[in-house]
Protein backbone atom coordinates (compact mmCIF):
# COMPACT_ATOMS: atom_id res chain seq x y z
CA UNK A 1 0.00 0.00 0.00
CA UNK A 2 1.26 3.48 -0.86
CA UNK A 3 0.94 5.49 2.34
CA UNK A 4 1.91 8.81 0.86
CA UNK A 5 2.66 12.13 2.44
CA UNK A 6 1.02 12.06 5.83
CA UNK A 7 -0.44 9.71 8.42
CA UNK A 8 -1.93 10.13 11.86
CA UNK A 9 -2.69 7.60 14.57
CA UNK A 10 -5.55 8.64 16.84
CA UNK A 11 -6.12 6.88 20.16
CA UNK A 12 -7.70 7.75 23.49
CA UNK A 13 -4.30 9.26 24.39
CA UNK A 14 -4.48 11.82 21.55
CA UNK A 15 -3.10 12.19 18.01
CA UNK A 16 0.30 11.00 16.82
CA UNK A 17 1.70 12.45 13.59
CA UNK A 18 3.84 10.34 11.26
CA UNK A 19 5.91 10.92 8.12
CA UNK A 20 7.75 14.21 8.63
CA UNK A 21 4.98 15.96 10.51
CA UNK A 22 5.98 17.43 13.91
CA UNK A 23 5.10 14.68 16.37
CA UNK A 24 5.55 16.76 19.53
CA UNK A 25 4.15 20.25 20.03
CA UNK A 26 7.11 21.00 22.29
CA UNK A 27 9.74 20.12 19.66
CA UNK A 28 9.07 20.88 16.00
CA UNK A 29 12.34 19.18 14.96
CA UNK A 30 11.21 15.79 16.29
CA UNK A 31 9.20 13.54 14.01
CA UNK A 32 8.32 9.91 13.35
CA UNK A 33 9.17 8.56 9.92
CA UNK A 34 7.62 5.36 8.57
CA UNK A 35 10.01 3.25 6.53
CA UNK A 36 7.61 0.32 6.08
CA UNK A 37 3.87 -0.26 6.33
CA UNK A 38 2.65 -3.77 5.47
CA UNK A 39 -0.68 -5.55 5.58
CA UNK A 40 -3.21 -2.94 4.51
CA UNK A 41 -3.54 -4.21 0.94
CA UNK A 42 -5.35 -7.45 1.69
CA UNK A 43 -6.85 -9.68 4.35
CA UNK A 44 -6.68 -13.44 4.66
CA UNK A 45 -9.73 -15.26 3.34
CA UNK A 46 -11.82 -17.71 5.34
CA UNK A 47 -13.68 -20.36 3.39
CA UNK A 48 -15.48 -23.61 4.06
CA UNK A 49 -15.58 -26.60 1.76
CA UNK A 50 -17.16 -30.03 2.03
CA UNK A 51 -16.07 -33.09 0.04
CA UNK A 52 -18.73 -34.54 -2.25
CA UNK A 53 -19.38 -38.15 -1.13
CA UNK A 54 -18.49 -40.83 -3.69
CA UNK A 55 -17.46 -38.20 -6.25
CA UNK A 56 -14.49 -36.07 -7.17
CA UNK A 57 -14.43 -32.50 -5.96
CA UNK A 58 -16.04 -30.56 -3.16
CA UNK A 59 -18.60 -27.86 -2.53
CA UNK A 60 -16.94 -24.52 -1.77
CA UNK A 61 -19.04 -21.95 0.08
CA UNK A 62 -18.77 -18.18 0.12
CA UNK A 63 -15.45 -16.79 1.32
CA UNK A 64 -15.14 -14.09 3.97
CA UNK A 65 -12.29 -11.74 4.79
CA UNK A 66 -10.61 -11.98 8.15
CA UNK A 67 -8.95 -9.14 10.03
CA UNK A 68 -5.92 -7.32 8.64
CA UNK A 69 -2.61 -7.55 10.48
CA UNK A 70 -0.60 -4.37 9.99
CA UNK A 71 3.12 -3.85 10.63
CA UNK A 72 4.34 -0.27 11.00
CA UNK A 73 8.13 0.13 11.05
CA UNK A 74 10.09 3.34 11.20
CA UNK A 75 12.45 5.62 13.05
CA UNK A 76 12.08 8.23 15.77
CA UNK A 77 13.96 11.28 14.55
CA UNK A 78 15.35 14.00 16.80
CA UNK A 79 18.60 15.92 17.13
CA UNK A 80 18.72 15.25 20.86
CA UNK A 81 18.59 12.17 23.08
CA UNK A 82 15.82 13.75 25.15
CA UNK A 83 13.79 14.36 21.99
CA UNK A 84 14.10 10.72 20.92
CA UNK A 85 13.15 9.59 24.43
CA UNK A 86 10.09 11.84 24.35
CA UNK A 87 9.00 10.34 21.01
CA UNK A 88 9.44 6.84 22.43
CA UNK A 89 7.29 7.72 25.45
CA UNK A 90 4.64 9.18 23.13
CA UNK A 91 4.61 6.04 20.98
CA UNK A 92 4.39 3.76 24.03
CA UNK A 93 1.48 5.77 25.42
CA UNK A 94 -0.47 5.35 22.17
CA UNK A 95 0.33 1.61 22.07
CA UNK A 96 -0.92 1.25 25.64
CA UNK A 97 -4.13 3.10 24.75
CA UNK A 98 -4.67 0.90 21.68
CA UNK A 99 -4.35 -2.22 23.83
CA UNK A 100 -7.54 -1.20 25.67
CA UNK A 101 -9.65 0.47 22.99
CA UNK A 102 -9.77 0.99 19.23
CA UNK A 103 -8.12 3.91 17.49
CA UNK A 104 -8.11 5.37 13.98
CA UNK A 105 -5.24 5.24 11.51
CA UNK A 106 -5.66 8.00 8.93
CA UNK A 107 -3.66 8.49 5.75
CA UNK A 108 -3.55 10.76 2.74
CA UNK A 109 -2.13 9.76 -0.66
CA UNK A 110 -1.91 11.23 -4.12
CA UNK A 111 -4.76 8.97 -5.27
CA UNK A 112 -7.12 9.76 -2.39
CA UNK A 113 -6.55 13.38 -1.46
CA UNK A 114 -9.72 13.41 0.64
CA UNK A 115 -8.11 10.84 2.94
CA UNK A 116 -8.83 7.29 4.07
CA UNK A 117 -8.83 5.53 7.42
CA UNK A 118 -8.93 2.21 9.27
CA UNK A 119 -10.00 1.28 12.79
CA UNK A 120 -7.11 -0.43 14.58
CA UNK A 121 -5.98 -1.96 17.87
CA UNK A 122 -2.62 -3.12 19.20
CA UNK A 123 -1.81 -6.63 17.93
CA UNK A 124 1.43 -7.36 19.80
CA UNK A 125 4.19 -5.73 21.83
CA UNK A 126 5.65 -2.44 20.63
CA UNK A 127 9.44 -2.62 20.25
CA UNK A 128 11.76 0.40 20.31
CA UNK A 129 15.52 -0.02 20.02
CA UNK A 130 18.65 1.97 19.28
CA UNK A 131 19.83 5.32 20.60
CA UNK A 132 21.99 7.45 18.30
CA UNK A 133 21.23 9.12 15.98
CA UNK A 134 17.80 7.47 15.69
CA UNK A 135 15.60 4.94 17.45
CA UNK A 136 13.89 2.25 15.39
CA UNK A 137 10.42 0.93 16.20
CA UNK A 138 7.98 -1.80 15.20
CA UNK A 139 4.29 -1.25 15.98
CA UNK A 140 2.04 -4.27 15.20
CA UNK A 141 -1.63 -3.38 14.71
CA UNK A 142 -4.76 -5.29 13.76
CA UNK A 143 -7.86 -4.00 11.93
CA UNK A 144 -10.81 -6.21 12.89
CA UNK A 145 -12.81 -4.61 10.06
CA UNK A 146 -10.64 -5.28 6.97
CA UNK A 147 -12.16 -2.47 4.93
CA UNK A 148 -10.49 0.90 4.36
CA UNK A 149 -12.96 3.78 4.62
CA UNK A 150 -13.16 7.36 3.45
CA UNK A 151 -12.54 9.88 6.19
CA UNK A 152 -15.59 11.75 4.96
CA UNK A 153 -18.85 10.40 6.37
CA UNK A 154 -21.85 10.87 4.08
CA UNK A 155 -25.46 11.35 5.11
CA UNK A 156 -28.45 11.42 2.77
CA UNK A 157 -32.22 11.08 3.20
CA UNK A 158 -34.83 9.25 1.17
CA UNK A 159 -37.87 11.10 -0.05
CA UNK A 160 -41.15 9.65 1.21
CA UNK A 161 -44.03 9.47 -1.22
CA UNK A 162 -47.60 9.06 0.01
CA UNK A 163 -48.90 6.68 -2.61
CA UNK A 164 -51.85 4.32 -2.62
CA UNK A 165 -51.50 0.60 -3.00
CA UNK A 166 -49.23 -1.77 -1.13
CA UNK A 167 -46.30 -3.75 -2.34
CA UNK A 168 -45.11 -7.13 -1.25
CA UNK A 169 -42.56 -9.90 -1.54
CA UNK A 170 -44.19 -12.95 -3.05
CA UNK A 171 -42.30 -16.23 -2.59
CA UNK A 172 -42.71 -19.35 -4.77
CA UNK A 173 -46.17 -20.82 -4.79
CA UNK A 174 -45.05 -23.89 -2.88
CA UNK A 175 -44.46 -21.66 0.16
CA UNK A 176 -47.78 -19.84 -0.23
CA UNK A 177 -46.51 -16.88 1.86
CA UNK A 178 -46.79 -13.17 1.12
CA UNK A 179 -45.10 -10.50 3.26
CA UNK A 180 -46.68 -7.08 2.89
CA UNK A 181 -44.43 -4.04 2.57
CA UNK A 182 -46.93 -1.39 3.61
CA UNK A 183 -49.12 1.12 1.89
CA UNK A 184 -46.63 3.89 1.11
CA UNK A 185 -42.97 4.17 0.29
CA UNK A 186 -40.08 6.44 -0.62
CA UNK A 187 -36.71 5.81 -2.23
CA UNK A 188 -33.36 7.42 -2.91
CA UNK A 189 -30.05 6.66 -4.63
CA UNK A 190 -26.97 6.27 -2.43
CA UNK A 191 -23.50 5.85 -3.95
CA UNK A 192 -20.62 3.94 -2.40
CA UNK A 193 -17.61 5.36 -4.21
CA UNK A 194 -15.24 2.56 -3.16
CA UNK A 195 -14.66 -0.97 -4.41
CA UNK A 196 -15.91 -2.92 -1.36
CA UNK A 197 -19.31 -3.25 0.37
CA UNK A 198 -19.96 -0.62 3.03
CA UNK A 199 -22.45 -1.35 5.81
CA UNK A 200 -24.40 1.83 6.61
CA UNK A 201 -26.29 3.08 9.63
CA UNK A 202 -29.93 3.80 8.66
CA UNK A 203 -32.21 5.96 10.81
CA UNK A 204 -35.92 5.44 10.14
CA UNK A 205 -37.67 8.63 11.22
CA UNK A 206 -41.34 8.44 12.20
CA UNK A 207 -44.19 8.46 12.18
CA UNK A 208 -44.31 5.03 10.57
CA UNK A 209 -45.67 1.61 11.50
CA UNK A 210 -44.13 -1.75 10.48
CA UNK A 211 -41.24 -0.23 8.48
CA UNK A 212 -39.42 -2.16 5.75
CA UNK A 213 -35.98 -1.22 4.40
CA UNK A 214 -34.95 -2.64 1.05
CA UNK A 215 -31.80 -2.30 -0.99
CA UNK A 216 -33.57 -2.53 -4.34
CA UNK A 217 -30.24 -2.86 -6.17
CA UNK A 218 -29.31 -6.10 -4.39
CA UNK A 219 -32.79 -7.32 -3.46
CA UNK A 220 -31.88 -7.60 0.24
CA UNK A 221 -34.53 -6.48 2.72
CA UNK A 222 -34.88 -5.68 6.41
CA UNK A 223 -38.42 -6.24 7.71
CA UNK A 224 -38.97 -4.51 11.08
CA UNK A 225 -42.65 -5.38 11.13
CA UNK A 226 -42.93 -8.32 13.52
CA UNK A 227 -45.33 -7.25 16.28
CA UNK A 228 -46.33 -4.06 14.51
CA UNK A 229 -43.55 -1.67 15.57
CA UNK A 230 -44.75 1.93 15.58
CA UNK A 231 -42.21 4.78 15.49
CA UNK A 232 -43.68 8.09 16.62
CA UNK A 233 -43.01 11.47 15.06
CA UNK A 234 -39.82 12.94 16.51
CA UNK A 235 -38.30 9.48 17.10
CA UNK A 236 -36.30 7.12 14.91
CA UNK A 237 -35.19 3.50 14.76
CA UNK A 238 -31.45 3.24 14.16
CA UNK A 239 -30.39 0.20 12.15
CA UNK A 240 -26.65 -0.50 12.33
CA UNK A 241 -26.10 -2.84 9.41
CA UNK A 242 -22.48 -3.69 10.35
CA UNK A 243 -23.02 -4.44 14.04
CA UNK A 244 -26.52 -5.88 13.43
CA UNK A 245 -28.31 -3.79 16.04
CA UNK A 246 -31.62 -1.89 15.93
CA UNK A 247 -32.26 0.70 18.64
CA UNK A 248 -34.86 3.36 19.34
CA UNK A 249 -33.21 6.77 18.98
CA UNK A 250 -29.84 4.98 18.91
CA UNK A 251 -30.06 4.08 22.62
CA UNK A 252 -28.49 0.77 23.70
CA UNK A 253 -31.10 0.57 26.48
CA UNK A 254 -33.97 0.51 23.93
CA UNK A 255 -33.30 -2.40 21.55
CA UNK A 256 -35.79 -3.11 18.77
CA UNK A 257 -34.23 -6.22 17.22
CA UNK A 258 -37.15 -8.32 18.56
CA UNK A 259 -39.33 -6.68 15.89
CA UNK A 260 -37.21 -8.05 13.04
CA UNK A 261 -38.81 -10.69 10.86
CA UNK A 262 -35.85 -13.10 10.94
CA UNK A 263 -37.26 -15.41 8.26
CA UNK A 264 -37.04 -12.77 5.55
CA UNK A 265 -34.59 -10.12 6.82
CA UNK A 266 -30.88 -9.50 6.43
CA UNK A 267 -28.51 -6.73 7.46
CA UNK A 268 -27.32 -5.52 4.08
CA UNK A 269 -24.47 -3.33 2.77
CA UNK A 270 -24.22 -0.64 0.14
CA UNK A 271 -22.48 -2.34 -2.76
CA UNK A 272 -19.88 -0.39 -4.80
CA UNK A 273 -21.62 2.11 -7.05
CA UNK A 274 -25.19 3.38 -6.92
CA UNK A 275 -27.71 1.69 -4.61
CA UNK A 276 -31.45 2.38 -4.60
CA UNK A 277 -32.78 2.25 -1.03
CA UNK A 278 -36.53 2.11 -0.40
CA UNK A 279 -38.43 2.66 2.85
CA UNK A 280 -42.01 1.48 3.07
CA UNK A 281 -44.55 1.16 5.86
CA UNK A 282 -47.95 2.19 7.18
CA UNK A 283 -49.27 5.48 8.61
CA UNK A 284 -46.42 7.73 7.46
CA UNK A 285 -46.27 11.51 7.25
CA UNK A 286 -45.10 13.02 4.00
CA UNK A 287 -43.28 15.81 5.86
CA UNK A 288 -41.23 13.88 8.44
CA UNK A 289 -41.15 10.17 7.56
CA UNK A 290 -37.90 9.19 5.82
CA UNK A 291 -34.81 7.02 6.07
CA UNK A 292 -31.49 8.76 6.74
CA UNK A 293 -28.58 6.67 5.41
CA UNK A 294 -25.15 7.32 6.94
CA UNK A 295 -22.09 5.68 5.37
CA UNK A 296 -18.48 5.94 4.24
CA UNK A 297 -17.05 4.82 0.91
CA UNK A 298 -15.20 1.52 1.42
CA UNK A 299 -12.22 -0.18 -0.22
CA UNK A 300 -10.81 -3.68 0.18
Amino acid sequence: MEYGVRMTLESSYGTLYLNKEPALSSDATSYIHLSKFDGADGADLRFTSLDIPQRDGSVVYDSFEGSKTLAMEGVLMSATRSGRAALARELRAHARALSKSSGTLKFWTSDYLAGQQMTVRLADRLTVQGSRPTKEFLLPLVAEDPRIYSQTQQSQDTEFVLAGGGGGLVFPATLNITFAEGSSDGAGTFTNGGDAPSYPVVQIHGPITSPVLRNVTTGKTMFINSGGLSIAAGSYAEVDMLNETIRLNGSASQPLVAYVNELTSSFWPLEPGANTIRLSGDNPSGTTTMARVIWRDAWS
